[in-house]
């Protein structure tokens, strides 16, 4: 009769919430917390590079059309070579400029991920709940 007891009214368990100290739950929020940060970090270092490419975009579309308009308008031979070899010129320069940025996200993202992954938020926010700092 136990039995029948206990399958209609089911078991009574303690809610998981009260077997968990104070302690353990402030050290879970703020790792929680620390890790809900990086990803929000990760994500701005994320739409910044998105951002970087979009501009490269823009200015390659813009950099092409200049010169079909200067190859549609070249007469001369010379002309056209002109314009091509100013055309290349500027996209050496381009390419320069934003491979520095591809290196600058990618060192923000190492950084980031290093950060995240070597504990770095965790330590921090376990040691903020305690009130203690290393050393």
């Amino acid at each position: 009769m136990a039995r029948q007891e206990l399958q209609s009214d089911g078991p009574k368990l303690p809610s998981l919430l009260h077997l968990v100290p104070p302690e353990f739950a402030a050290i879970g929020q703020k790792s929680f917390e620390g890790l809900a940060s990086a990803q929000s970090e990760l994500l701005g270092k994320i739409q910044k590079a998105n951002q970087d490419w979009f501009e490269r975009m823009q200015l390659e579309a813009s950099e092409a059309s200049k010169l079909a308009s200067r190859l549609t308008t070249a007469r001369s031979l010379p002309e056209t070579t002109a314009a091509c070899q100013e055309w290349a010129s500027r996209r050496i320069e381009i390419a320069a400029e934003y491979s520095k940025r591809l290196l600058d996200n990618g060192q923000q993202f190492v950084e980031t991920g290093a950060r995240l992954f070597s504990n770095g938020y965790l330590s921090k926010s376990r040691q903020d709940s305690t009130g203690r700092g290393e050393g």
